[in-house]
């Protein structure tokens, strides 16, 4: 049942993503989803090559960009001198001294502990 749930959240990725504009970058066609199902596998949760090759073909032609460039720096003013710019800068900043804290296990804390290897903070779960 599992796979099942994990197949629809995939497949309905797939059409939400590559049937629509990205970021003004319209794919070179459409997926049709029925041709797309019948080639699965139930017993596999990945594509298969014939799946692949039909998303090739609704693939964005450029890899998605969350933000402009850091050429664009017009934008980035902006993005600056905005009030969220400042206010996750100065967080940012403050954050900078801070030492990691990685949470593990006591058991690796104790080994970790026991051999010397302590070189970050460690948070015992």
């Amino acid at each position: 049942m599992m796979k099942k749930i994990l197949q629809f959240i995939c497949c309905f990725t797939v059409i939400v993503i590559l049937n629509q504009d990205v970021l003004g970058q319209t794919s070179s066609g459409y997926l049709d989803m029925s041709t797309y199902l019948k080639l699965a596998d139930s017993d596999i949760i990945y594509p298969s090559s014939e799946q692949i090759e039909m998303l090739k073909k609704v693939l964005p032609k450029e890899a998605f960009r969350p933000a402009p460039k850091l050429s664009d720096r017009t934008y980035w003013a902006a993005i600056a001198n905005s009030e969220s710019g400042h206010y996750y800068l100065v967080k940012a900043n403050g954050l900078l001294n801070t030492k990691p804290e990685v949470p593990i296990t006591h058991s690796i804390y104790r080994l970790a502990n026991k051999e010397g290897k302590l070189t970050i903070t460690y948070t015992p779960l």
